[in-house]
């Protein structure tokens, strides 16, 4: 009986040390911290005051100080923990903070913006090249029927 306890205990500890964060919320800071967005956030912030500080008199050095204190990023995510609670089940939660710790979500995250950028510009040739076309297609009909006239 006392062996099988202590198996029960160790499985249970093991088990409890390794496992999935226990409730939604837990989950959905875990996609919060894994795609970045607590770092953007305290980055806009501190970006933002010492933009303020820049132009700055003590007096502005003390509120940005108070600002940064009142500013934490657990009151942002305690904010941004129901906006994805209204949009996603459970599950659906529970898939995306396993998805988003994995090592090709976190290249996918990095590889992203340069994909946008590059594609951005790919698009644009694209539609360049296409109203070129365009373009000498309608100079073409045009000059044909000068020509009819």
């Amino acid at each position: 009986m006392k062996k099988l306890f202590l198996l029960l205990l160790f499985t249970g500890f093991f088990v409890s040390s390794y496992s999935q964060p226990s409730s939604k919320a837990d989950n959905i800071r875990v996609i919060l911290e894994s795609t970045g967005v607590i770092d953007q956030s305290m980055a806009v912030m501190k970006n933002s005051l010492n933009s303020y500080l820049s132009s700055g008199s003590k007096m502005q050095q003390s509120v940005c100080v108070d600002i940064s204190k009142e500013l934490n990023v657990n009151s942002l995510i305690e904010m941004i923990i129901p906006i994805y609670d209204k949009y996603y089940s459970e599950k659906e939660i529970r898939r995306l903070a396993e998805f988003y710790v994995n090592p090709t979500a976190k290249e996918k995250m990095y590889v992203s913006p340069k994909l946008t950028a590059e594609s951005i510009v790919a698009g644009q040739e694209w539609a360049k090249t296409g109203a070129k076309k365009i373009m000498l297609k309608l100079q073409n009909e045009k000059f044909e029927e000068d020509l009819k006239q």
